[in-house]
Parts: structure tokens; sequence; C-alpha cells
């Protein structure tokens, strides 16, 4: 019998191949138009972020990105600079968002506390 501790695994994800990859750990944010985006650590060190939308919106019922940290950063600073290039200020819609009465956090136990980020972000 093994002692090592096993991680706890809140999902997986499979490769083409057929190689089982654990979730370690996600956030979703639950909107009332019942949209749900999430975001979720794999075991090596991978991102994968997925949008659930409505079949009423008219777009694809679920979208998903499986990328490495460094690319999904890269998708950040990419929509951040996009939209400052618009002149929209990101930091404010992202505010606005986060402090919203129209969305919902969930989260694994092992992430941060959600509610303390949000307050830092918003305090700013």
């Amino acid at each position: 019998m093994n002692n090592e501790e096993q991680p706890v695994s809140y999902g997986e994800i499979v490769k083409p191949n057929g190689e089982k990859l654990q979730i370690i750990d996600y956030l979703q944010a639950d909107y009332v138009d019942n949209r749900v985006i999430s975001v979720s650590t794999i075991e090596n060190g991978s991102v994968l972020l997925a949008v659930e939308n409505p079949a009423s919106t008219g777009r694809n019922t679920r979208n998903q990105m499986w990328l490495s940290a460094e690319s999904a950063f890269g998708l950040l600073n990419a929509m951040h600079m996009y939209y400052l290039a618009k002149g929209v200020n990101m930091e404010d819609a992202v505010r606005a968002c986060a402090k919203s009465d129209q969305v919902t956090y969930r989260k694994t136990p092992n992430l941060g506390d959600v509610q303390q980020a949000m307050t830092k972000m918003l305090d700013k």
C-alpha cells in the first residue's frame, strides 16, 4: 500500500492520446443570465478556460481553451491591450463586473479567498 497522499481532484481532462490529467483547482463565475465562466488549473500547470452560454444566446453553448499558463496570461494581456486601443478602461470594466450583484463565485477549497481578492482589487 502506498502511503503517499493523493492530491484532491476536481475532475479531469483527457488528452487526445487518452492520457488523463486532473483538475487541481477552479473558480466559476455564475451570472444571473445563466452564463458560467470557469478557470481551472490542471496538474501539469496548464489552464482550462471555459464559457457556458444558454442556448437562447445563439452562440456555442460550451467553449473551452486549454492553454499553458503563459498563453493564458498572454491572452489576458492581448485583451487588455485590445480594449485599451479601443479606449475602454479594462480595469474599470473588470471592477464593475466583479462588484456586480449579477455574479456568484464558486471555487475549490484549496483556492485563496475570492472575497479578499475582490476587496483588494476594488480598493485600488
